[in-house]
């Protein structure tokens, strides 16, 4: 089991989404038949280019979003949780939705002849999770099981995105360091 699941390893051949938000994002353009030429030449390099923005670690966004859960906010009290006292928050099942924003532009001879505005949203069931806390600051987690989906969105075009797999394991312990401060 790998210490790190990123998001970029999870998504599979999405060419087709691409296709669709492309064509929809240069029929606004004045000269949309260049541009959509253009673009078809180019769709593996749009489609690495979400990879790329998506070569995030799972984990490290999960953490993230639980660090400002206000319901973290107690432990963060040195009265009532002493900086020598790790505490445990169990998790019961939950969502979390993960956005990321690539801005591609397709570059002709150097000039910028297109942006590309896209989301891409994953949204991570989680059946149940536990937070390790200590001096009010994530320290670790574990986790069982998470079912994911992704979608790409362009305005108000919103494609579901293919995954390698949609749940995924990731039993034990996963340290997190450094320790994530939670929200005040």
């Amino acid at each position: 089991m790998p210490d790190t699941v990123k998001l970029s390893a999870l998504l599979d051949d999405s060419r087709s989404a691409i296709d669709t938000v492309v064509a929809a994002s240069t029929a606004e353009s004045g000269d949309r038949v260049a541009i959509g030429r253009a673009l078809a030449l180019v769709g593996d390099s749009i489609q690495r280019g979400i990879a790329s923005a998506c070569d995030q670690d799972l984990g490290e966004l999960l953490v993230s979003g639980w660090a400002k859960a206000k319901e973290l906010k107690t432990y963060a009290d040195p009265i009532k949780y002493p900086p020598t006292t790790i505490a445990r928050m169990v998790l019961g099942k939950h969502t979390h939705q993960i956005v990321i924003d690539p801005e591609l532009t397709l570059t002709i001879n150097r000039l910028p002849m297109h942006n590309l505005k896209l989301l891409v949203e994953f949204t991570a069931t989680l059946k149940a999770a536990v937070l390790v806390i200590q001096a009010g600051a994530i320290k670790g987690f574990e986790l069982g099981s998470v079912v994911l989906a992704a979608r790409l969105r362009w305005g108000d075009i919103a494609l579901p995105l293919n995954l390698k797999e949609r749940e995924i394991t990731l039993p034990g312990r996963f340290p997190v360091s450094p320790p994530r401060r939670v929200a005040t």
